[in-house]
């Protein structure tokens, strides 16, 4: 009797302690590839995020990768629910400065599909992106409508595949397989999630042919409060031997923004960020 009392206890203390840590007794190696997937949809988010970065465009030719354009971008989100947020892409400069990237999230689920503008200042409107559209590159870079936008985790099915130790962080290695290939360029998606971030630092994109189409990386992840997030990322159009590199110069979270910029007809705004 004594011995089952001493072993409860022991089994009670150690509970206690799990719980008060923060932990679910539930591990990580039980995390199915959905939710992971959500996890690293939800899990970075902040009531607003703004930052300031360069784009690099490169092609490479001999074995060289050479750059052949370089663009400021600019970049705002902010959180209209638990679930919800829009995000403004924009160009500051160059032959596109004032191209400008809307994404409005919409319910995750089948049949609802986000909504995404592109404003561009020759035709003085918005032009509504349709669903065929989704996973267009944006203005010749190597990042698509849906990269900007964000993957609807109802669009795909998942599958985990064994964890792995990639660039020395320990990751989630998930497979995401489009549901719906009508409006589709891509039918899969591998992903190496950090476990620490759950940050994708490493993404393979395959085309309806099952062919490797698109490499995708990001690096020097930095910490904001409870919030990570990537300051260097890079899209490799395989076939194009095509490159866009993204480095993040001026990150600000949860600041206070004008919410009236995230509408199609204020596309055109002066943004002070």
């Amino acid at each position: 009797m004594k011995k089952l009392l001493n072993k409860f206890l022991k089994v009670t203390l150690t509970m206690v302690i799990v719980l008060a840590s923060g932990y679910s007794i539930t591990g990580s190696a039980e995390l199915t590839g959905e939710q992971i997937a959500i996890q690293a949809k939800y899990r970075n988010r902040a009531k607003s995020i703004l930052n300031k970065s360069t784009m690099i465009l490169q092609i490479e030719t001999g074995g060289v990768w050479k750059t052949v354009d370089s663009r400021k971008t600019a970049s705002m989100s902010i959180q209209v629910s638990d679930k919800l947020q829009r995000s403004l892409f924009r160009f500051i400069g160059g032959l596109k400065n004032g191209v400008t990237s809307l994404s409005i999230e919409q319910a995750d689920q089948i049949g609802v599909d986000d909504i995404q503008y592109i404003y561009t200042p020759s035709l003085r409107r918005p032009r509504r992106v349709a669903p065929t559209e989704r996973q267009n590159e944006f203005e010749d870079t190597d990042f698509t409508n849906e990269d900007l936008g964000g993957k609807k985790i109802s669009e795909y099915t998942y599958k985990r595949l064994p964890d792995e130790t990639y660039r020395d962080e320990a990751c989630y290695v998930i497979e995401a397989y489009r549901k719906n290939l009508s409006n589709a360029k891509f039918y899969k998606f591998k992903s190496w999630l950090t476990k620490k971030h759950f940050i994708p630092i490493r993404s393979e994109s395959y085309n309806l042919d099952k062919r490797l189409s698109k490499k995708m990386f990001a690096s020097n992840i930095k910490q904001y409060g409870n919030i990570f997030l990537a300051h260097q990322m890079q899209a490799i159009s395989v076939d194009k031997r095509h490159k866009t590199i993204i480095v993040v110069e001026m990150v600000r979270i949860n600041v206070p923004v004008n919410k009236n910029e995230f509408e199609s007809n204020a596309m055109d705004a002066v943004w002070r960020i």
